[in-house]
């Protein structure tokens, strides 16, 4: 049941259907961010958090966004746990791109990619890449984006992830229209 309200709520976040998707995180974590950590499944809950985080921000709420990373912090503090710090990086980085501080979103960008090497976390190592290539980009950093983004393009296909393929693919053609202005 909790995988299939994971998948529907990712589902919903990446249709843009933010209120479904709200629901499913509401059914696991009805406290919010407030939710003692330790009272639902570990790994779930830093996910629904993060995938929270992740609707506050596409919602403008950059508040409540600090409010779910928060609470992702205490969970993972409060464990002692490996899975999910590089994840909670990149949520980070996500958030400060998302208020325009570009140099701390590409310095905790760099921070999910040093924690995404050991163990392997090739998706979090990909879409840190994409993030720090986008902030580049903002920069004017062309260069150093179309690294970032080349190496996230190669993850993406070693991985075959093919839909974090073609967000890499349409960042890199921002990056190349904007470099042409």
């Amino acid at each position: 049941r909790r995988e299939l309200a994971a998948a529907v709520a990712e589902i919903a976040v990446r249709r843009g259907d933010f209120t479904t998707a709200l629901d499913q995180i509401q059914s696991f974590l009805p406290d919010g961010p407030v939710q003692r950590p330790g009272s639902r499944l570990f790994v779930d809950a830093l996910y629904f958090q993060r995938l929270a985080a992740e609707i506050a921000i596409a919602q403008n709420d950059p508040d409540l966004a600090r409010a779910w990373l928060d609470a992702h912090d205490r969970w993972l503090a409060g464990s002692g746990a490996v899975p999910g710090r590089a994840e909670g990086k990149l949520a980070w980085a996500r958030l400060a791109a998302a208020t325009g501080e570009l140099a701390a979103a590409e310095s905790l960008a760099t921070e999910a990619i040093e924690i995404a090497q050991a163990p392997a976390q090739p998706l979090v190592l990909l879409r840190a890449q994409r993030l720090r290539g986008e902030c580049a980009t903002r920069r004017g950093a062309f260069q150093d984006a179309e690294t970032d983004l080349c190496r996230a393009i190669a993850i993406a296909q070693r991985c075959e992830a093919m839909y974090d393929h073609a967000l890499a693919l349409i960042t890199l053609a921002e990056l190349h229209k904007r470099a042409n202005e």
